[in-house]
């Protein structure tokens, strides 16, 4: 399965197999870092089913900043991810205490 990377992690695996810097930004300019992360974001939430809204949102951040996403990116990805998993399946979270939210 092929990983989805953020632009400083391919950018990072480019200059890696030395291809030149022109080459890399015009590769680059045609990533879109938010539906990526989204994406990125999508496919490890379902390992995250059960955990607590709080937990959720740290560990779904840090896995996307892991893979080259910048915070802003990741934050964005995460807050329509949880947004939607709201919406369409509430039973994904663990009943959290009410100092939790």
């Amino acid at each position: 399965a092929l990983l989805a990377l953020g632009a400083r992690a391919l950018r990072y695996e480019l200059r890696q197999k030395g291809i030149s810097e022109s080459i890399i930004r015009e590769a680059l300019a045609d990533v879109n870092a938010e539906e990526d992360a989204l994406r990125a974001a999508q496919g490890q939430a379902r390992k995250l089913r059960g955990l607590s809204r709080r937990e959720f949102r740290q560990k779904l951040s840090a896995f996307l900043q892991r893979r080259g996403f910048a915070y802003d990116d990741a934050a964005r990805a995460v807050r329509q991810l949880q947004a939607e998993i709201e919406a369409d399946d509430p039973s994904f979270w663990r009943p959290e205490q009410e100092d939790e939210l």
